[in-house]
């Protein structure tokens, strides 16, 4: 473990040094306003002399579809998009003390005003311009040096993608539900289903649906179930799509000596299946 991103309920001056002088864990956690570091930080960076930095928005990822749409489906996703944008601007704008203009972010080291804490602390200022005129300012303290503090604010807002999975993992990953007192059993239950979550986010990434990672285990199974069902029969290099009842009902109407072929030929495959799948690994 290099790094932990925590909130204000783990503010522990002994705690945080002895992660980072007995094992080289670096921590980044907000700071509260009734604490004597945040005083001599609201200070500080009242001064002129220190640089902000603009924190600008990451650039959208285009999504490159996998496979080509036909013209129909792509003129009516771009309808629905021209519709977005005009309901969009149709609605009333928020008021001006909510409208976020700007952010910007600074760092100041070698703060050791936290009795408690004998490390030596990185404080990064987040400020925040609004439209009415007024600023919000919020402080981030981390224990190694910061050169980039727009960074350290990328870094801590991941704390609420994080703070997501545990809530998917515990609500609708079974992770909580424990029928046994047997410390070997609990464990079983942990391990085996934070492997089965690692799994699903490697298929997700590799299949190109990173965007459901975020989704609960029921949604995820609802998008990656098949939308149609069919039988795919193959007859001399030619091949056709059934529905389980079509290809019923067109085996019904055959004649006698067909059925009795095709119901000869399905026995002979289902017992070289079963002989098969006796031994399915090579010994």
């Amino acid at each position: 473990m290099k790094r932990l991103i925590l909130d204000r309920g783990f503010l522990d001056g002994k705690a945080i040094s002895l992660c980072k002088k007995e094992y080289n864990i670096d921590i980044l956690i907000p700071v509260r306003s009734n604490m004597d570091i945040y005083v001599d930080a609201m200070a500080l960076f009242q001064q002129s002399d220190v640089q902000w930095v603009e924190c600008k928005p990451p650039s959208e990822e285009v999504k490159k579809p996998l496979r080509l749409r036909p013209k129909a489906i792509s003129k009516r996703e771009q309808k629905r998009q021209e519709t977005r944008r005009q309901l969009k601007q149709q609605q009333p704008s928020p008021p001006p003390e909510k409208i976020l203009i700007k952010r910007e972010a600074a760092a100041i080291g070698e703060f050791r005003s936290w009795d408690s804490c004998n490390v030596p602390l990185t404080v990064v200022a987040n400020r925040e311009h609004y439209a009415d005129g007024h600023q919000e300012l919020w402080f981030l303290i981390d224990t190694k040096e910061v050169r980039d503090p727009t960074r350290s604010r990328q870094e801590y807002h991941l704390r609420t993608s994080i703070e997501e999975r545990y809530r998917q993992l515990k609500c609708f990953n079974d992770l909580t539900h424990f029928t046994s007192r047997a410390f070997s059993m609990v464990v079983n239950q942990v391990v085996f289903i934070m492997l089965a979550y690692n799994l699903l986010q490697f298929y997700l990434l590799k299949q190109g649906r990173k965007e459901l990672n975020q989704k609960t285990l029921p949604h995820i199974r609802q998008q990656l179930l098949p939308s149609d069902n069919y039988l795919i029969v193959n007859y001399q290099n030619y091949y056709g799509l059934f529905s389980p009842f079509e290809l019923i009902g067109f085996v019904v109407k055959l004649g006698e000596e067909a059925r009795k072929k095709i119901a000869a030929k399905c026995e002979r495959i289902g017992r070289e299946l079963e002989s098969v799948l006796m031994n399915p690994r090579p010994p």
